[in-house]
């Protein structure tokens, strides 16, 4: 059986997902779930690379397939759909996005490139009924902030940005069957 908890390091996230597991198992564990990579991205600063999930499925979470963001990486965001990974001078990087096949069970939103100015703090939140499921970084500058994890995800979802700016992604998820129920989950 796959599963999005083996491979999660965001602690909040895992929770959430364990939640929801628990609660709708067939929404986040089972033949449902696959895992799409990118291919290796050229090997030149902000060389993109996207993975996509296979038709009939939809993303509900992104990261970085190989190595760490504060050596090979200016990040992550969403485009079309897809996990797109910034490669940074000189080494190529790959996406992983991981895919939960569609069903009227369970609607995501996808909230993109929310810009944080420099010497600001920004975060970003779902919207009431909706659990995050990843939180993703990414600048066009060298700059790896406190709480970004070496996949280019966050926990806290929420940065204080040192450089001319930088965006803050997310992926919500909110899942029909838990909202006769008021299950809650936890808050960035």
């Amino acid at each position: 059986m796959k599963s999005t908890l083996r491979t999660c390091l965001n602690f909040r996230t895992c929770l959430n997902l364990l939640i929801l597991s628990i609660l709708v198992p067939h929404l986040v564990c089972g033949d449902d779930i696959e895992t799409a990579i990118s291919p290796l991205s050229a090997a030149k600063d902000d060389a993109r690379t996207t993975a996509i999930c296979p038709d009939g499925y939809t993303m509900i979470g992104c990261k970085l397939a190989e190595g760490s963001i504060s050596r090979i990486s200016d990040g992550l965001y969403f485009e079309d759909g897809g996990c797109v990974a910034v490669a940074r001078r000189g080494t190529g990087v790959k996406s992983q996005a991981t895919c939960r096949k569609n069903s009227q069970m369970f609607q995501v939103v996808l909230k993109n490139r929310h810009r944080v100015d420099k010497g600001k703090t920004g975060s970003l939140k779902c919207d009431d009924g909706y659990t995050m499921t990843d939180c993703l970084f990414y600048t066009p500058w060298w700059y790896q902030p406190e709480g970004v994890e070496s996949d280019g995800t966050m926990p806290s979802c929420s940065v204080t940005c040192l450089t001319q700016y930088c965006f803050l992604s997310a992926i919500c998820m909110k899942p029909w069957e838990l909202e006769a129920k008021g299950t809650v989950f936890l808050e960035s």
